[in-house]
């Protein structure tokens, strides 16, 4: 499915470099660059993402550490 969107996507922008009336010899590298950009974004999302389930994790964790459990009280003697 990522495959058929990705050719799909490619083929409207090389349809897109045809119409502004790109040279048929610079229409690879336009592609190759596209792609490329498109990927980093990718990364980039995917990173952000991560770091922030991490960070949400790690706060989790330490919150549920600072409180007690469920029905424990410390009772003074």
């Amino acid at each position: 499915m990522v495959f058929a969107f990705g050719l799909l996507q490619g083929f409207g922008f090389a349809g897109v470099l045809k119409e502004i009336g790109l040279p048929q010899s610079e229409a690879p590298l336009s592609l190759l660059t596209f792609n490329f950009g498109i990927e980093a974004g990718q990364m980039i999302f995917v990173a952000v993402a991560l770091i922030v389930f991490w960070v949400v994790g790690l706060l989790s964790t330490m919150l549920s550490a600072a409180t007690p459990a469920h029905g424990v009280c410390p009772v003074p003697t």
